[in-house]
């Protein structure tokens, strides 16, 4: 997958994700086996804020050229999409999320390696 789409289907993700935050935080609680209460709602939303930003930062560079800046964006998303999974792993392990988060750890997952092909295609 190219950079620019690699870079849109990430913007749709965080949008995606954003909306249902922002919408229906204690769907999210339920699914990673969490109780839906008022603070785990709160957390939710205010994380759908944080998931529009990076909606709007994955946008505005889908059209960035090769190049130093396009670089530090993969490595930035790969990161972040590794941190995801396993930030999603310890808490299974911990039991603070139930076998749920595999909703979000496959699709981190496919991402990550996304962003991890085209970094190293980039050298």
């Amino acid at each position: 997958m190219t950079y620019r789409n690699t870079i849109l289907a990430t913007a749709i993700l965080f949008l995606a994700l954003a909306t249902g935050l922002l919408t229906a935080p204690g769907v999210f609680a339920t699914t990673f086996g969490l109780e839906p209460l008022s603070g785990t709602a709160v957390m939710a939303r205010r994380a759908g804020i944080l998931m529009i930003g990076l909606a709007g930062l994955a946008y505005a560079v889908r059209d960035l050229p090769s190049g130093a800046t396009r670089k530090t964006v993969i490595q930035t998303f790969a990161v972040v999409f590794i941190a995801f999974i396993i930030l999603g792993l310890i808490d299974l392990i911990r039991g603070t999320a139930g076998a749920g988060i595999f909703v979000a750890i496959l699709p981190e997952t496919v991402f990550a390696a996304l962003f991890l092909r085209l970094w190293f295609k980039t050298g």
